[in-house]
């Protein structure tokens, strides 16, 4: 796959952040944890809107409900995945 199918697959404008979306979703491969109750579908969408999972959590007011706590209760764990991966 070249970049352009990367972007294209994964929703995103740049391939590195590929790295946020496993981060989010989880990757047993790497033993990623993820965070729980955030699929493939929905870590594309927050990278997509927001950039990275730092820039998620610079917009953390902008969501609600169950995502929200979820990402507030594990953000230690999926942010470390962007320092180290």
């Amino acid at each position: 796959m070249g970049v352009d199918q990367v972007c294209e697959k994964y929703q995103i404008k740049n391939p590195s952040q590929v790295i946020d979306i496993l981060g989010l979703m989880g990757d047993n491969s790497d033993n990623i944890p993820g965070c729980p109750g955030i699929g493939p579908k929905t870590a594309m969408k927050l990278i997509g809107d927001f950039g990275s999972i730092d820039g998620i959590y610079q917009n953390i007011d902008k969501l609600k409900g169950k995502q929200k706590e979820s990402l507030q209760q594990y953000e230690e764990t999926g942010s470390s995945v962007t320092q180290t991966g």
